[in-house]
């Protein structure tokens, strides 16, 4: 659904958000948020979470984390729109704009634990991303086995996530999860090399 396979910029995100009235919806009533309730949890059976949430977009995931209890959390993306809502929808978090290519956050931070939903999908250098968190760092993140408009790639099975991802990291596992809309997501759960 992306002819072209090229990175949308910000202001595709910007203005999906503003014509897709679902980025207002609670969490809950999102299809991912059978992943992001998998997420919540695994964030919280870790010793003292410190999240860095990359492409955090309109806060949904930030929101069940703090429900859940996390203290320290913080997002970024690009999309200046969606970083709006999530602030309305957890004042207390931190939410920066941000380029993932460019950012000083993975440096600036204090995190061991990042999250990406449904974000390096959409990215040409979403290896290079990876490369930029620190070492020892926990990942949990998601990526699709459909086609979507703005996706660069998806994927059939784990094989495929673990033939892209799994060189990146000292231990990592792939397993999928079904979403609310019938969605197959893989959630890889790592510590990067």
């Amino acid at each position: 659904m992306n002819p072209d396979l090229i990175e949308y910029g910000p202001d595709f995100y910007d203005q999906t958000f503003e014509d897709e009235g679902r980025w207002r919806n609670p969490y809950w009533q999102l299809s991912w948020y059978g992943s992001w309730a998998v997420i919540g949890d695994r964030v919280m059976n870790s010793a003292s979470p410190r999240v860095l949430d990359m492409g955090c977009g309109a806060g949904h995931l930030a929101c069940l984390l703090l429900e859940r209890g996390v203290e320290h959390y913080t997002g970024f993306d690009f999309s200046s729109n969606r970083l709006e809502q999530a602030r309305l929808l957890v004042p207390g978090f931190r939410f920066e704009l941000a380029d993932a290519y460019k950012t000083d956050l993975f440096d600036t931070v204090d995190y061991n634990i990042v999250t990406c939903t449904e974000f390096l999908e959409h990215l040409d250098g979403d290896l290079e991303i990876l490369q930029r968190i620190k070492s020892g760092t926990r990942v949990l993140g998601t990526v699709p086995n459909y086609d979507a408009t703005a996706h660069l790639r998806y994927f059939h099975n784990a094989g495929e996530v673990e033939a892209r991802y799994a060189h990146l990291f000292a231990q990592v596992g792939v397993s999928q999860i079904r979403n609310t809309s019938g969605s197959i997501e893989w959630l890889i759960d790592g510590v990067l090399l």
